[in-house]
């Protein structure tokens, strides 16, 4: 039902591409899950537990944006401003370039919804 708001075949396009790079880039980050093993939060410093948190918001914004894509969107942006705030917070600067790169499902739900909007002011 929620998805019917997304009602052009451009904003469908833009929904499926957000999509797709939501999938590809969970699962990068769960290679290294996988790999690395999950580290024992408990006993990281608060910086490190609350990046965990943005991570878990990013990945939260990935799974809203399925069906709602202007939350989904916001909530991914927040989720990588989180991480960024808590990187400089903890002195460390801001996250490199591959940890912006998680925010592009969010940049691309936007823009699904932005496009759905203005076809749908367009055809009324």
């Amino acid at each position: 039902m929620a998805t019917a708001a997304v009602r052009s075949t451009a904003g469908a396009g833009w929904l499926w591409i957000a999509r797709a790079a939501a999938i590809l880039l969970f699962g990068f980050f769960m290679m290294f899950v996988i790999g690395e093993g999950f580290p024992p939060l408990g006993k990281q410093p608060l910086s490190v537990q609350l990046m965990f948190v943005g991570w878990g918001i990013v990945f939260l914004g990935y799974l809203a944006g399925w069906n709602l894509p202007l939350i989904g969107g916001l909530v991914t942006i927040a989720g990588v401003a989180m991480f960024n705030v808590v990187q400089l917070w903890a002195g460390g600067g801001l996250a490199g370039p591959w940890f912006w790169l998680f925010g592009l499902p969010g940049v691309l739900y936007l823009a699904a919804a932005a496009v759905s909007r203005r076809t749908a002011a367009n055809a009324s």
